[in-house]
């Protein structure tokens, strides 16, 4: 029951996010490593701002590193993207 909730809560999270104007959201479903997250998080962001990747295919690249790698995915696994996967992320400038 408690999975449940907690997986609702995120679904909550996210629908509150975008309904208030975000494009996109990324979160775990279930408790993850925080340095296996963080890697995750920088893998993420080069792959959607550096490169300029959809954000859909920069999940799939993070999935696929850690697959490839043959580490256990259970980290990277547990992320779910809500947004378009064709959502390309772009840098607000700065004053």
């Amino acid at each position: 029951m408690l999975k449940k909730r907690y997986h609702a809560a995120i679904a909550a999270t996210a629908l509150a996010f975008l309904l208030a104007g975000c494009r996109g959201f990324v979160a775990p479903l279930w408790k993850v490593n925080d340095e296996v997250a963080g890697q995750i998080a920088v893998d993420f962001y080069a792959a959607a701002l550096a490169e300029g990747l959809p954000v859909g295919e920069a999940v799939r690249r993070v999935w696929a590193r850690f697959r490839e790698a043959g580490t256990p995915a259970v980290t990277a696994l547990a992320y779910v993207l809500y947004a378009h996967p064709d959502l390309v992320l772009t840098r607000s400038p700065t004053t």
